[in-house]
């Protein structure tokens, strides 16, 4: 909070120096001016950056991402119960929202491009957009929870739910953003819901897929190391999208089999030759690596 608050007081700082250079009263309290700003901006840039965690895991965001350097929440009461609330979550459209279309055009320069989060279509619902493009479910609760994913940078993490909780009349909704930047990538990779470190071993077998150790040193370890994960990650996304939501809940969120059918309305049974599937899927596509 610090941080954020001296980085914009040092760009604003920096602004109104700027402006002061335009007359030449002014000009040497502009120079100090503009000098005072960049040295707070280039303090807050560099101030050492805090993390949070959660000590109990109470939503599945806590699950998704229990610690995190950076978050912001917003929360509304809604006069509607929240079954109504939920459906609305994942129906909004991106030209339903004032000014998000212009915000998000001011974010990408202008410029067109592929359908993303960024420059998404007004006929198809913006979680839609999202989740077939740069973001992933990492759980899907109706109507309490859903939450996505993305990665926005090597090592950089960003996890966001909206939490629907009932109240005396109507409900609450709230979404929190997490964000971790972790330098140590290598580290934590194998911690995350794609990276498959860690699958079931009763569904792949006896050996868990994990990258094998390079015995090349260096820059040329840690690309190849890179690459590994990558083929992994997108053999996870190529699943189809039940089979890859309960490998996430069960891997990762470690959800049972009768939690998973309850979020998929899916019989036990049914869940448990949903999740072998899947397995078998990747324990062929992944073989490379066991």
């Amino acid at each position: 909070m610090f941080a954020s608050v001296a980085l914009y007081a040092g760009g604003a700082a920096t602004l109104a120096g700027t402006a002061m250079l335009l007359r030449r009263r002014t000009r040497r309290a502009g120079g100090a001016l503009i000098a005072g700003g960049v040295a707070v901006a280039a303090a807050a840039l560099f101030w050492p950056v805090s993390e949070a965690s959660v000590a109990t895991k109470v939503t599945h965001l806590d699950g998704a991402m229990p610690r995190w350097q950076f978050n912001e929440v917003h929360d509304i009461h809604i006069d509607a119960d929240p079954r109504r609330v939920y459906d609305a979550v994942r129906a909004v459209r991106a030209n339903e929202i004032a000014l998000f279309k212009t915000l998000v055009a001011i974010r990408r320069g202008g410029r067109k491009g592929p359908e993303n989060i960024l420059n998404p279509s007004d006929d198809a619902p913006l979680l839609d957009v999202a989740t077939r493009t740069t973001f992933r479910y990492l759980a899907d609760d109706p109507p309490r929870e859903i939450v996505v994913g993305t990665g926005i940078g090597p090592g950089i993490d960003a996890t966001m739910n909206f939490l629907i909780v009932p109240e005396e009349r109507g409900c609450r909704l709230t979404t929190e953003t997490r964000v971790l930047a972790d330098n140590a990538r290598g580290a934590r990779i194998d911690e995350h819901p794609l990276a498959l470190g860690q699958v079931r071993a009763e569904a792949l077998g006896e050996e868990r897929v994990r990258p094998r150790r390079d015995a090349t040193p260096g820059a040329e370890a840690s690309m190849l190391r890179r690459e590994r994960l990558e083929a992994i990650r997108q053999h996870v996304l190529a699943l189809p999208e039940r089979q890859r939501m309960a490998v996430l809940m069960h891997k990762y969120e470690g959800m049972d089999y009768k939690q998973i059918g309850d979020v998929l309305k899916l019989s036990e049974s049914a869940t448990k030759s949903l999740l072998f599937r899947a397995y078998q899927t990747l324990r062929e596509k992944l073989k490379t690596f066991i």
